[in-house]
């Protein structure tokens, strides 16, 4: 079996971009070597050009597109009911795969 981790983090913003910045890792704050690795990255996103920034986000968003647009053609789906989640009600869905789907993305 492998071992869970548990890692507790804060995103901060910088320059409009989000950086997840470690607090705990199973309950214990980060090592030295774990601090110095992040510290590293965060130097590394701030001398970024704004355009240079910004790519990652915009591959991001294009990947998180093309999810949603392949989501629909690789499952059929089927509504199976409804429950209560939160208080709220919620669509109860079947999704099984559709045979010889291809991806076209990611």
């Amino acid at each position: 079996m492998k071992p869970e981790v548990v890692d507790v983090s804060r995103t901060i913003l910088v320059d409009g971009v989000p950086f997840d910045q470690l607090m705990e890792r199973n309950g214990h704050p980060p090592s030295a070597e774990a601090k110095r690795k992040q510290q590293e990255k965060l130097g590394k996103l701030m001398r970024q050009t704004p355009e240079q920034r910004s790519g990652p986000l915009r591959d991001q968003e294009q990947d998180n597109i093309s999810i949603v647009r392949e989501v629909p053609k690789a499952f059929d789906f089927q509504l199976v009911g409804e429950e209560v989640v939160c208080g709220r009600p919620a669509s109860v869905l079947k999704a099984a795969p559709r045979p010889g789907f291809r991806p076209q993305g990611k």
